[in-house]
């Protein structure tokens, strides 16, 4: 049986590794939302903008070719973060060298998919874009927090907290005796 001692639990790592796959999921589920929501302006938006400017959400290179694409997009941005959500479980439960990629790629994800939202002219359907704002945000300070804890636990010169082993120069008995004094 283990002392208490070693079951002792870092919460530090503990609460990264559980929220970032829900927060990432959460993510991927609010993109799935905006799938289904309608993305234009609301119905009390007042007509067409003036002569020569450009209409609200407009935008030009890569989001031209992006918008016209809309829905295939959010369907991808839902399949992402749910891949990168499950990546990462597997990754902190089995293959821990893969767990600093995955919170990388978590960070570019969400930054992307914020810059995609700015880029658009931050629609914000039923309150959705600032929902997903707020989860982005905060996955990313959590992922980036990850890599950090673990690429700082990784190169770590200090040994584990309990590694302490007694030298093994002498026996001991159960009343500190020498075995061979009785």
């Amino acid at each position: 049986m283990k002392s208490s001692a070693t079951q002792r639990v870092d919460v530090k790592r503990v609460i990264p590794a559980a929220l970032i796959p829900v927060f990432a999921v959460a993510a991927g589920a609010i993109h799935l939302a905006h799938n289904y929501l309608p993305m234009g302006m609301p119905a009390d938006a007042g007509g067409a903008p003036p002569a020569g400017a450009a209409s609200p959400g407009a935008a030009g290179g890569l989001m031209s070719l992006v918008m016209p694409h809309l829905s295939q997009i959010m369907l991808l941005n839902f399949a992402a973060f749910v891949g990168l959500a499950v990546a990462f479980v597997i990754a902190v439960r089995s293959a821990r060298r893969l767990r600093v990629p995955v919170d990388v790629l978590l960070v570019l994800m969400s930054g992307a998919t914020l810059y995609a939202w700015n880029a658009m002219g931050q629609s914000n359907p039923y309150g959705t874009g600032t929902m997903a704002l707020i989860v982005e945000v905060g996955l990313i300070m959590l992922a980036a927090a990850d890599a950090a804890a673990t690429l700082v636990s990784r190169s770590s010169p200090i040994p584990p907290r309990f590694s302490y082993h007694p030298p093994l120069d002498r026996e001991v008995g159960p009343r500190g005796q020498r075995f061979g004094d009785l």
